[in-house]
């Protein structure tokens, strides 16, 4: 179940938030921090899901700021006016509340925003300890995607003490813990209403809970997969690839990992449950040592986009370089060869390097142009191409120019690396797919260039992924049109 959460600071908009409320959410939260001193009861009214109060102190991590005797006085009053539980936070006076009322109407809530780990146990221990029908809630900030993990494992010794718990990790590392809890046996996750502020930190809105993640319908064996990256939160992938699991019936999904910590996650990919992960920004050339077996095209290029879990190993593979070819290709004339042709690619890490490396086999002539004299020497020397200082691409011409940097990914997308005076090509190849027309696309076209977004490489790339990963494609149009419908979300923000 999903719980969406109510946390606005007037009446008007909380009635807003309730009716705008799209399809999913299963109970609605609603936060009294800031509504106790008004007539909130008339919010009961305006929904037809159950209701859970919740006002929270600021030693709490709530904005409640009057006496805790005022805000005993709301949550009696909210149990009076009929709603379907109450959160009380353990360790404070709201405690009280469990001699008076039954417990299948309470929640006994730890929030922990410390970073780290330590002394958790103990808080669980305690929330064990309570009278046995009522809901324990246990928050806490992830460092890592491990930490995250003990959610999974703190919700297996609740069910096994026959207790009803919502357990989950925050923070950004903490998200796909917060997609999975309900499948690892927690009574409901939470979410914010779409183009609200999250309530706390890993909340994602309730169109992604319910609908892209489709966090109800995960069942214990689901087919799970994911995105490795700093960030991942402008990626279509999940948009394309859970998608492509609902085009063709597979019990699965697809899950964003944010970490900076890639080896973290790999060494805890097996009790994560993975089958595969995309690996993007900055890690298609970290997790090389972590991996038991690599492609050929993964290790002539010497950068993956793609990990495959079997037999206890990690196998790497790279779809990236073979993508952006098609890609090109077919905005190409249909004669076009590419021995001899000139290709610039700015910067000089995985994605150049798988890029620069198909092209290579193609016998076009590649420079790679970086900020970074030794890492693009590096590349540059890994894929057989050239190097340039990145302050010269002005100084020369070329067929194709390619721009293979994060920079001008959504929601940075004011920024642009290149100016008019770089942007000498007949054609200019911007490998970022969000937003589908960059500020450099913009400014290359104003200059009359051709041009083209990372669109169609990004969808040919995962459609390869998904079909390593699973034995088959989705039909035709399927990957593109779901990523179409994430960069409207996201735009629609």
């Amino acid at each position: 179940m999903i719980v969406v959460t109510i946390h606005e600071r007037t009446l008007g908009a909380a009635r807003r938030r309730l009716a705008g409320l799209a399809r999913g959410a299963g109970m609605v939260e609603l936060r009294l921090d800031d509504l106790a001193d008004q007539d909130w009861q008339v919010l009961l009214q305006e929904t037809t899901l159950p209701v859970l109060v919740t006002c929270r102190g600021r030693l709490s991590g709530g904005r409640f700021d009057g006496p805790e005797e005022a805000r005993l006085a709301v949550l009696r009053q909210a149990l009076q006016a009929g709603v379907a539980r109450v959160d009380l936070e353990s360790g404070t006076p709201a405690e009280d509340l469990i001699q008076e009322w039954p417990g299948d109407r309470l929640v006994l809530s730890h929030h922990e925003f410390r970073p780290g780990t330590q002394g958790l146990e103990e808080h669980l221990g305690r929330l064990l300890s309570s009278p046995g029908n009522i809901v324990i809630k246990l928050a806490f900030m992830a460092r890592r995607t491990s930490d995250a993990l003990l959610a999974r494992k703190w919700l297996r010794r609740t069910r096994a003490a026959g207790r009803a718990a919502v357990i989950f990790p925050m923070g950004e590392e903490g998200i796909p813990a917060r997609i999975l809890a309900p499948s690892w046996g927690a009574a409901w996750t939470y979410a914010a209403p779409d183009g609200a502020a999250p309530a706390a930190p890993g909340q994602l809105p309730l169109s992604q809970m319910a609908g892209l993640y489709d966090v109800d319908n995960i069942g214990p064996d689901a087919v799970l997969t994911g995105i490795l990256g700093s960030p991942v939160t402008a990626s279509l992938s999940p948009w394309m690839h859970n998608r492509g699991l609902r085009n063709l019936g597979i019990a699965g999904c697809y899950l964003p990992f944010a970490t900076s910590d890639a080896a973290d996650l790999l060494l805890n990919a097996s009790a994560w449950g993975l089958q595969g992960l995309s690996v993007t920004h900055p890690h298609k050339e970290v997790v090389l040592p972590w991996l038991d077996d690599l492609a050929d095209t993964a290790r002539r290029c010497g950068a993956v986009n793609t990990l495959s879990f079997a037999g206890g190993g990690i196998q790497g593979e790279n779809t990236d370089g073979e993508a952006a070819c098609r890609a090109l290709e077919e905005a190409l004339p249909h004669d076009w060869q590419w021995p001899g042709r000139k290709v610039a690619i700015v910067g000089a890490g995985g994605a150049s390097r798988a890029v620069g490396w198909a092209l290579g086999r193609r016998q076009a002539v590649v420079t790679l142009y970086s900020r970074d004299a030794a890492q693009g020497e590096r590349t540059a020397a890994a894929i057989g191409a050239l190097h340039r200082d990145l302050k010269t691409l002005g100084n020369d011409t070329r067929e194709i120019l390619i721009h293979a940097t994060p920079v001008g990914t959504w929601p940075n997308h004011d920024v642009c690396l290149l100016g008019s005076r770089e942007l000498k090509a007949d054609l200019v190849f911007d490998l970022v797919s969000n937003p589908r027309e960059t500020l450099l696309l913009r400014r290359a076209a104003s200059e009359g260039c051709s041009t083209l977004g990372g669109l169609s490489m990004l969808v040919r790339q995962g459609e390869a992924q998904f079909h390593l990963w699973h034995g088959e494609k989705p039909s035709p149009g399927c990957f593109m049109a779901a990523a179409l419908e994430g960069l409207r979300y996201q735009v629609g923000k």
